[in-house]
């Protein structure tokens, strides 16, 4: 089974991140932008979020310069907040060892990352012959070949099958349950019934 990997940026950002999204197809990763219809229709963006944090292997998001922001009287050139958000909610879903930021030099992060190796790159136009942005990438392919090499995906292969199943059978099959007054099994009928799922 291929990694999953999401790939988070800002509108701004989003040149380097089909980039990166490039380069790990040709590593033969299983590559989502969060342009690639991650977000769907009726729901919010957080509980998709959280919900697809579940799904992903790794998580790889891009700091570009996107925003101005002030703090004790300095200004300095931020990336989005939702980028730092979704880079936050995939370190906690997923740990240290399988997110990424990879940070257009110049742009400011939070003090709690300070610490934290981040990859850095100069942005320019054509990222092909960018040495310092290929580079990083690099790094992160090596590292992702040796997490699934020393078997730190976990339990992801299941937890995909258990929610594909509890949202694709258990989650339907309740809810037509709960739209029937009564229920008839064999010529007998249940004004009340359970659900019951034995492993």
């Amino acid at each position: 089974m291929k990694p999953r990997i999401f790939i988070g940026s800002s509108g701004e950002g989003l040149k380097v991140a089909e980039y990166i999204k490039h380069k790990l197809q040709k590593a033969e990763f299983e590559v989502y932008l969060w342009t690639d219809d991650i977000f769907k229709a009726n729901n919010s963006v957080l509980e998709t979020l959280l919900k697809e944090a579940s799904l992903f292997d790794f998580g790889i998001m891009v700091a570009t310069k996107d925003d101005f922001t002030k703090k004790r009287d300095k200004e300095f050139e931020t990336a989005r907040d939702n980028v730092v958000f979704e880079f936050g909610l995939f370190l906690g879903r997923l740990g240290t060892n399988r997110s990424f930021v990879i940070q257009e030099k110049g742009t400011e992060l939070p003090s709690d990352l300070y610490g934290i190796t981040v990859p850095r790159f100069e942005m320019s136009d054509n990222l092909n012959s960018n040495f310092e942005l290929n580079t990083e990438i690099d790094k992160i392919v090596k590292t992702i070949k040796e997490k699934i090499q020393l078997g730190e995906l976990g339990l992801l292969p299941s937890t995909v099958l258990a929610i594909g199943y509890f949202e694709n059978f258990v989650s339907l099959i309740c809810e037509s349950l709960n739209l029937l007054n009564e229920l008839e099994v064999k010529g007998k009928k249940y004004k009340k019934f359970q659900f019951n799922i034995i492993m």
